[in-house]
């Protein structure tokens, strides 16, 4: 362990033993009825703690017993943090479920394409549930209507709904009439970034103790042989990316024109939207060294990687406040005694929690399987965890942030100029080092290439994380559901008062300068 106070590459900061934590507790995050979605959150009866009826659950009592819903929804009422609003909520979903579904196809908008891509995802599709029925929507319908035995005509009529609405583990309907009420209620989980993976095939690992060696360049192991999302090859996948455009490029016609925003934050503007980072420092001088060395990388991974607005760099502060616990743990479920332990192959991570959440035991949380794309080997510690400032979860997003990494490097190299060689070399050593250890996607030289290149990649319609920021969609593709949505959003709005604040004294200066 390197001693307190010392910044090496990927090395700790601080002594493991360093001051009671601060701040959020992130290996179990306790939540309210106000902030958890529907199927998640408790309500109160008497006292007593209940679970909340999911809302396919409660669309079927308001058919089949409405007294006990009405009693149901009133329970959710009593609760003394933001009841009215869950229980509107979930009544509102609910009813929605009771509305007969409408047939879907390549070119269909809206709530009941979400609802499609939300249910296609429980399955196991790996699409992003933003409303759009694109290409890749319709060969995750393809893919399901044939694993159903149905005609894979992409066509979402009464015979896929029907299916979509039992459980994943349940066999197919034997007949369109067949109706999903006489099913057991499929387990939904919100959309957003840790979706779960198609099944892939297991790859060896290193015994234990063995040291892997991997060629520069190269996939380690831990990839296994399947190297992309989407059913592409990982040079596939690459080659059909399109040029890295600047997040001011990124423009949403009708929704307003994004800020442009090039100057590096300071120490002390992130540590006014990092608050609890001044109180470190305070504290224990020997963080200042790790928070000098964020600010740092981050600012770099801004500039390499075209987040050049207010709202693309908001945002992905926002969700890293809660993601990396306001960067000081970048790996998920680092316990809170190792808050700046940046040497991620030093880190100790909450596998109970892991497990727990493999096995659905953690409200709201979904996707982390355990044999799955998440923890492909059985080995919670090298696995595709969540990691990075916005903790980049699932083999496939590590190897599509690379694949966008990689990508503005060429463009770099093709620039020809000494500054994009150098930045070029810089995204080549990144690259490499994640290729060959996934756990390096926590090490602070690459964490913050790896989340902004994670923010400029594309989803299934083509859509970067930037430009939803820049749409407004502060989420990007982590999913708006999220029980900690309130938190990042005040993060967010922070980020901007900082940066607007900066930008309007640069133009003042600017102003006086030439006059």
């Amino acid at each position: 362990m390197t001693p307190r106070g010392t910044v090496t590459t990927g090395r700790s900061c601080l002594d493991p033993r360093m001051m009671e934590p601060v701040g959020a507790v992130h290996e179990e995050v306790t939540t309210d009825v106000a902030t958890m979605p529907p199927g998640a959150a408790p309500a109160v009866d008497g006292g007593a703690t209940v679970g909340m009826p999911d809302p396919e659950t409660l669309a079927l009592l308001m058919q089949s017993d409405p007294a006990r819903a009405d009693q149901m929804i009133a329970q959710i009422q009593q609760h003394p943090q933001g009841g009215n609003a869950v229980a509107a909520e979930l009544v509102d979903a609910a009813a929605k479920r009771n509305q007969p579904q409408p047939t879907l196809r390549v070119g269909s908008r809206g709530e009941a394409v979400v609802r499609l891509q939300q249910a296609l995802v429980t399955h196991g599709a790996a699409i992003s549930a933003d409303g759009a029925f694109g290409p890749m929507t319709a060969a995750a319908v393809k893919d399901f209507q044939r694993q159903q035995g149905l005609a894979a005509d992409g066509i979402v009529g009464p015979m896929t709904w029907g299916a979509l609405d039992r459980s994943p583990a349940a066999p197919p309907p034997a007949t369109e009439e067949k109706q999903a009420k006489d099913d057991e209620p499929p387990t939904t989980t919100p959309a957003e970034h840790k979706l779960v993976a198609p099944p892939e095939p297991e790859s060896e690992k290193p015994g234990d103790g063995a040291t892997e060696k991997v060629e520069a360049g190269a996939f380690g192991s831990m990839y296994g042989s399947a190297k992309s999302h989407f059913g592409l090859a990982y040079d596939d996948y690459k080659a059909q990316l399109g040029p890295v455009k600047s997040a001011s490029e990124q423009v949403t016609p009708g929704k307003g024109k994004p800020r442009k925003f090039t100057s590096p934050l300071t120490m002390a503007e992130l540590c006014e939207i990092f608050p609890d980072l001044a109180i470190d420092m305070q504290q224990d001088a020997a963080v200042i060294p790790c928070v000098e060395q964020f600010v740092t990388e981050m600012n770099t991974a801004f500039r390499i990687m075209k987040l050049d607005t207010i709202e693309a760099q908001a945002a992905m502060l926002g969700n890293a406040y809660v993601e990396s616990d306001q960067f000081r743990r970048l790996t998920e479920t680092q316990k809170a005694s190792q808050r700046y332990e940046t040497d991620p192959t030093q880190v100790d991570m909450d596998e109970g929690w892991l497990n727990r959440a493999a096995a659905g035991q953690i409200a709201g949380v979904g996707g982390y399987h355990q044999g799955g794309a998440i923890n492909p080997n059985g080995d919670w510690h090298d696995s595709f965890v969540g990691r990075g400032a916005v903790q980049v979860t699932f083999r496939y997003y590590y190897v599509q942030a690379i694949a966008v990494m990689e990508k503005r490097a060429e463009e770099l190299e093709a620039a020809g100029d000494p500054v994009s060689l150098e930045d070029a070399a810089r995204i080549r050593r990144s690259c490499n080092a994640v290729k060959a250890d996934p756990e390096q996607a926590a090490n602070p030289e690459h964490t913050f290439l790896f989340s902004s290149a994670f923010w400029q990649m594309p989803d299934g319609n083509g859509r970067t994380g930037v430009a939803k920021a820049n749409a407004g969609n502060i989420f990007g593709h982590m999913g708006s559901y999220q029980p900690e949505a309130k938190k990042k959003t005040a993060a967010y709005d922070r980020a901007v008062a900082v940066m607007t604040r900066k930008l309007e004294a640069e133009a003042l200066a600017d102003q006086a300068s030439a006059s």
